[in-house]
């Protein structure tokens, strides 16, 4: 039986030293090969890959990590500050599922700052669904309608000067092999398990034990 580190490539990935020439040969390759078939036509597959990449760094993978690391576990510390303080926006739609669940766990004698490390452990798995849907929605309409609808539009008339659609297929499956090896959901999703990590894995005097102790405590009643 093996732990999660026993192996650094389970937790590092995998060193592929030849992973950045083999990616921008096959990338530039098909590029070409298209390129050639189009003839004259052969800057429309430019004009593709830039509305490709540009639709791309509309959120990169880094604001995504940073979203789901710093603002997740932030509004959500936030919701239940407020709480404690006998206020907060009863519209918020977790509110009244964190007000209820605050209130069955009133943690008596604990210091404010472990309440809301407790609570924060406690709720996010139900906070999480809800600002996993919320950012999804979020990244999803700053792609523009039109935006979106230009791309599908030259992919089209590319197919349709190639008389096949093959090797545009194959040039979307390198450019999501090679260039989209990490989604933005994937991003969001990574940064917020740092961020709750750090909150179970942190220790209290005061409790006298870590967050993830204290949390499992009340999970269990």
């Amino acid at each position: 039986m093996n732990n999660i580190l026993s192996d650094p490539a389970a937790f590092m990935g995998e060193l592929d030293p030849e992973f950045i020439e083999r990616a921008l040969s096959e990338f530039y390759g098909k590029i070409r090969e298209i390129k050639n078939c189009l003839g004259p036509g052969g800057h429309l597959i430019d004009i593709y890959i830039l509305m490709v990449f540009s639709a791309m760094d509309v959120t990169t993978h880094e604001d995504a990590r940073q979203e789901g690391r710093c603002d997740c576990m932030r509004r959500l510390r936030s919701l239940c500050r407020s709480i404690l303080a006998g206020k907060g926006n009863k519209t918020h739609p977790m509110y009244w599922r964190a007000r209820t669940f605050m209130e069955k766990h009133r943690l008596p004698g604990k210091r404010k700052m472990d309440r809301l490390d407790i609570y924060a452990g406690a709720l996010m798995p139900s906070f999480g669904a809800y600002a996993l849907e919320e950012y999804y929605n979020t990244y999803y309409n700053k792609l523009k309608k039109d935006q979106i609808t230009g791309i599908n539009e030259m992919y089209k008339a590319i197919c349709t000067r190639l008389e096949t659609e093959e090797p545009m297929q194959q040039l979307n499956e390198i450019i999501k092999k090679y260039f989209l090896r990490v989604s933005v959901m994937a991003a969001y999703l990574q940064g917020f398990s740092e961020d709750l990590l750090m909150t179970l894995a942190s220790y209290s005097k005061d409790l006298g034990q870590y967050t993830l102790s204290a949390v499992m405590d009340i999970r269990e009643n």
